[in-house]
């Protein structure tokens, strides 16, 4: 995942928080770089996994219609589109799966609003594929250390499981190494954006005090 220099117009980072706190708009640049590229990195972990996945990938109208093992990538369930299920049609069990990168930082109103939509969905599956038992997880992808804050608060939830990112790489056969390395992948260079970043707002400081001391010196 890597860290790009967006082109934004800096009359809309005037509103936003970093300026109202530095009330300068190269930080503001910078940290809006930065918050794009975390915002951007659900997804990019999405598509990685789903490179990675052996499992067929096939259409939602396929549910119910193979044998073996396959998963459908963001299928529509009524109004609700999950990240990724696991179907198994040989044991009947339909495995949903929301992936989180973010889970122990969500606030508790967005998590009511989540669970009211997880129970939803299990009550619109349960009715329609009868037949199957289907079970809804949340994965906190990057938790490998036991942190478990604002989890329970999803674990309230009676239809909702919570998983390591591990946990959901096991299930659908993925190695969950590969898809870190790929988050890895791109340290050196994002590292380097980051460097020149400074670099040239050094620069442009020197060039500031560079010109003063001129004025100073004509002044003089």
């Amino acid at each position: 995942m890597i860290i790009r220099d967006r082109e934004v117009d800096n009359n809309l980072l005037l509103n936003t928080t970093i300026f109202l706190l530095t009330g300068d708009i190269e930080t503001t640049k910078f940290f809006s770089n930065l918050t794009s590229a975390c915002s951007q990195l659900g997804y990019f972990i999405e598509d990685v996994v789903k490179s990675k996945i052996t499992y067929p990938i096939v259409e939602q109208r396929e549910l119910g219609f193979r044998k073996g093992k396959y998963v459908l990538f963001k299928p529509k369930f009524n109004k609700q589109v999950p990240d990724f299920v696991l179907v198994d049609d040989v044991n009947k069990t339909i495995n949903i799966f929301e992936v989180k990168i973010n889970l122990r930082n969500a606030d508790s109103k967005k998590v009511f609003g989540e669970k009211t939509k997880y129970e939803s969905l299990k009550k619109y599956l349960d009715n329609i594929y009868k037949d199957y038992s289907v079970v809804l997880y949340a994965v906190d992808f990057f938790n490998l250390n036991g942190i478990r804050r604002n989890i329970k608060l999803y674990e309230q939830s009676n239809v909702l499981r919570v998983i390591t990112g591990q946990e959901f790489c096991d299930m659908i056969d993925v190695h969950y190494d590969d898809v870190m390395s790929e988050v890895y992948k791109h340290r050196e260079e994002n590292q380097k954006f980051i460097k020149e970043y400074k670099n040239k707002l050094m620069d442009e400081l020197k060039e500031v005090e560079f010109k003063k001391d001129i004025n100073l010196l004509s002044f003089l």
